[in-house]
């Protein structure tokens, strides 16, 4: 994960040189390949190297993926199209945990990893040879100047914050199952069929569903903010669900909240909109951006939560109880501050994308050595009026 948000960075970038169906293509056939080369690996060492790989050829996934469609939809379309996108992951992790646990069962752990991979390599000649967008005139200032004037919008940094903190909250959520364990004493078996098919229905019902309500609150207020705002109205929610699972008596309650928890946390679909709207003429490396801070954060969670539960271990408090107050004082904290964050992104948003569309992605940017200290300064917030769109959205859109 450490080396993710500088392939990420790297990747998001050549994507906005290079046509990004082209380049998610060559993404999932890489990462199809090195997935088949895991399940014919003859040591150790070989297995860790193809799985680096992999997660290296997937660093060219969703960054790219979310600027590819960006090209399709509107602003105004682009949550609902989100929401659809987003249940893929559901029912891939659907298929996966059926296909991977029958493949393994009954022919070995490297069918597993052949049986998921083979599809990878017909999807990603299909993707290249039927989708074709339509060609965006290349940045015209350097990465360097693009970062700068990027990092100058209180926005952006913002949406930074938030993504670093659901990296964070997404790698404790490896401890899910483990606490299931420990709290309930179910199997291991039995949690990931359980809350395995919950959760990836869950996220195959909630994701369009989420997209179409935003997106309608989006479009009824006329109100750009209200993207940001649905997502951090969606944390609170996550925050309160979310605690009284790791409280639930019973199995069945916890995956019950676990679930419910998950379809408000969907609300966040809009966020990527938001971000493709403050990255016009930029839109892989702006998303490469966020994602590298989202990377980072994935990187510290499960330590900081394992960390953290082994220091809460005493007499009163076995590994059960002191894996559930980990992961309650790791996610209450990043949910309310993460809600903070998209809340204060809402609240800049409006006067960044009127930054946006006076200057332009290929004007140059007032981001001199000189002013580049400056940039810890954030302006005071431009107001704006519900009904009206400014001249960057009629212009994105």
């Amino acid at each position: 994960m450490w080396m993710v948000p500088i392939a990420i960075s790297f990747l998001g970038r050549l994507a906005d040189y290079v046509p990004k169906s082209t380049m998610l293509g060559i993404g999932v056939f890489g990462w199809g390949a090195c997935t088949l080369a895991t399940g014919s690996a003859k040591s150790f060492t070989a297995l860790i190297v193809t799985r680096l790989l992999a997660g290296l050829s997937n660093c060219a996934g969703y960054p790219v993926a979310v600027s590819l469609l960006a090209e399709f939809f509107s602003p105004s379309e682009l949550t609902t199209a989100m929401g659809y996108f987003n249940a893929g992951f559901g029912i891939g992790g659907l298929l996966g945990m059926a296909l991977g646990g029958t493949l393994i069962t009954q022919l070995g752990w490297r069918w597993a990893f052949w049986g998921v991979a083979s599809p990878q390599l017909v999807l990603s000649i299909l993707l290249v040879a039927t989708v074709r967008e339509k060609h965006q005139p290349p940045p015209r200032q350097s990465w360097a100047r693009d970062f700068c004037q990027l990092l100058r919008m209180p926005a952006i940094r913002f949406l930074m914050a938030s993504a670093l903190l659901s990296g964070l909250m997404t790698g404790n959520h490896r401890f899910i199952s483990a606490l299931a364990e420990r709290l309930f004493h179910v199997t291991a078996q039995k949690v990931g069929l359980v809350l395995g098919f919950a959760l990836g229905l869950t996220g195959i019902v909630a994701g369009p569903v989420s997209g179409h309500l935003v997106g309608f609150f989006h479009q009824r207020l006329r109100d750009d903010r209200v993207l940001l705002w649905c997502a951090a109205g969606g944390d609170v929610l996550h925050l309160i669900l979310g605690t009284c699972a790791l409280l639930s008596p019973s199995f069945g309650l916890f995956v019950l909240l676990l679930a419910l928890a998950a379809c408000v946390g969907s609300l966040g679909q809009g966020v990527d909109t938001a971000i493709q709207m403050l990255a016009a003429g930029r839109r892989g490396t702006t998303q490469s951006l966020v994602e590298g801070s989202w990377a980072i954060g994935m990187a510290v969670g499960p330590f900081l939560g394992g960390l953290l539960s082994d220091s809460l271990l005493q007499g009163s408090c076995d590994s059960g109880c002191a894996l559930a107050r980990s992961l309650m004082v790791i996610a209450g904290i990043g949910l309310c501050l993460r809600s903070f964050c998209g809340f204060m992104a809402g609240v800049y948003f409006m006067g960044d994308l009127k930054k946006v569309g006076s200057q332009g992605a290929s004007s140059k940017p007032q981001c001199s050595p000189e002013s580049a200290g400056s940039m810890n300064k954030d302006p005071e917030p431009q107001p704006t009026t519900m009904g009206r769109r400014s001249t960057a959205h009629e212009e994105l859109a």
